[in-house]
């Protein structure tokens, strides 16, 4: 009988090596995972064959609820906004902080403090791409949604609504100033699936205002809206 347990004197405990090098090491060179944890989801809370849950310390937890379409969740349980969770990689040696997600559910990438539900930062090149293959016209879409209420209670947008904004900003004065944007804005009167709108241009030097604006109608309008 060949030996699959190997405790040492100082605790480790090996499963499929006679040399553990930490608290508990398996090895297995067949095609496969090295260790399956299953039964049930924390998460779900819900007794599952498919389901596991691993805890890492007593604030983080990797979780799978295999019932139904199935859901992997990475689980901080820190109860605060300040509570981060971080993906890491490394450069030439150097541990570089890929992507960042705050406990208030910001997310950055290239940054460990995002400002906004999506921040990314990089010294040098930076550039966000959207592509799209297919055998029909369509293209990528950068889609900006607006609406009144919550998102468990959706409502209709009002007269004078911003539906979604552009920014172009520069640093001068130890600060950023908003000295370009293009915007469009409600402006009438919102009746069944009609929404009058207007794109608005602004321009400046120290803040932007409006220069040049398209009516709904068509009509162009410049130094007057």
């Amino acid at each position: 009988i060949s030996n699959t347990l190997f405790v040492q004197q100082k605790g480790n405990v090996g499963i499929g090596t006679t040399g553990p090098g930490r608290r508990l090491d398996v090895s297995d060179s067949t095609a496969q995972e090295q260790a399956r944890f299953s039964g049930y989801s924390v998460v779900a809370s819900r007794t599952n064959a498919d389901s596991g849950s691993i805890l890492l310390g007593d604030k983080g937890r990797i979780d799978a609820d295999g019932a139904g379409v199935g859901h992997l969740t990475f689980d901080n349980t820190v109860d605060a906004a300040t509570a981060i969770t971080q993906f890491r990689m490394r450069t030439a040696g150097t541990a570089v902080t890929a992507m960042t997600i705050l406990g208030s559910g910001n997310v950055g990438i290239g940054t460990t403090a995002p400002l906004g539900k999506f921040d990314v930062a990089a010294d040098g090149t930076v550039q966000v791409n959207i592509s799209r293959a297919s055998a029909d016209t369509s293209s990528g879409n950068l889609n900006f949604k607006k609406a009144r209420g919550t998102h468990a209670s959706l409502g209709n947008v009002v007269d004078g609504d911003t539906l979604g904004q552009l920014f172009f900003s520069g640093r001068a004065n130890s600060d950023y100033s908003d000295v370009v944007s293009i915007k469009a804005v409600v402006n009438g009167t919102v009746s069944g699936a009609s929404i009058p709108s207007d794109l608005v241009f602004s321009t400046g030097s120290t803040a932007a205002s409006e220069k040049m604006r398209i009516l709904s109608g068509g009509n162009v309008g410049i130094g007057t809206t």
